[in-house]
């Protein structure tokens, strides 16, 4: 295991577990440090919250070699010993195209619940919305161009929404601290105005379809302990408190 990547990976699972979050899932960790992290909180010598990992993000770094790479990618993750797959069907906010297809999205999707692994889907528009829904996915992440109207579907589907209002918020709070350039800290708050926030303007249509609401941090840099920040925005965007706690 990367000892520097260790060395993070430890502060940052207390730093977790003492903001009150107690379980969590790792959707994208790198040269096994999650499973590193998740057998010492097991056995009890870390302190930290209960992790479901999922290693590498298939989809995120290029061609994943049509349905077939797609199963094989989902194949090595299982025999790995990981916990639920991370599939990325479009690209980040900042440049979201189409990286899997509808296809080997339902590729892996179909092999990881043949063994019995969930899989979240990072998806920002509505078309990788669509094509995450229509491979029966167990959650979609970000989801930041959904339709009332695909949220009903993902009710009807039992497929659960993970909406991250906080994190581009983050970046912009804690700009200075990241490093980040005064155009880069803009582009970040253009996205907020042109993306999260529309987004939340239609998060009470969205809860009227009672599709299933998760709090995701997507934590990741120093933002670690803060994770709870997006339970206010949860509620700022139309829950009350006790549906955001649970």
């Amino acid at each position: 295991v990367n000892k520097w990547l260790s060395g993070k990976g430890a502060p940052n699972a207390e730093l977790t577990l003492r903001a009150g979050v107690t379980s969590v899932r790792d959707l994208g960790g790198e040269e096994g440090v999650d499973l590193w992290l998740r057998a010492r909180i097991t056995t009890g010598g870390l302190p930290g919250p209960r992790m479901q990992c999922a290693g590498s993000q298939i989809g995120a770094d290029g061609p994943v070699g049509g349905p077939a790479g797609a199963k094989a990618s989902v194949d090595a993750h299982a025999e790995a010993g990981f916990d639920v797959i991370k599939l990325f069907a479009t690209g980040g906010a900042h440049d979201p195209i189409p990286l899997m297809t509808a296809q080997e999205i339902a590729a892996a999707t179909d092999e990881a619940h043949a063994r019995d692994l969930r899989v979240a889907v990072h998806a920002i528009t509505a078309d990788g919305i669509a094509r995450s829904i229509a491979a029966r996915v167990d959650s979609i992440e970000h989801a930041h161009e959904l339709t009332a109207e695909q949220a009903t579907e993902m009710a009807a589907a039992g497929i659960t929404l993970v909406p991250t209002l906080y994190i581009l918020r983050y970046y912009v709070e804690d700009a200075d601290n990241l490093g980040f350039t005064a155009e880069h800290t803009a582009d970040l708050q253009r996205l907020v105005d042109t993306l999260v926030v529309p987004f939340e303007r239609r998060f009470p249509a969205i809860l009227a379809t009672r599709v299933k609401v998760a709090m995701g941090s997507d934590s990741f840099m120093a933002l670690h302990g803060k994770n709870a920040h997006e339970l206010s925005y949860l509620v700022k965007s139309g829950m009350t408190p006790d549906q955001a706690l649970r």
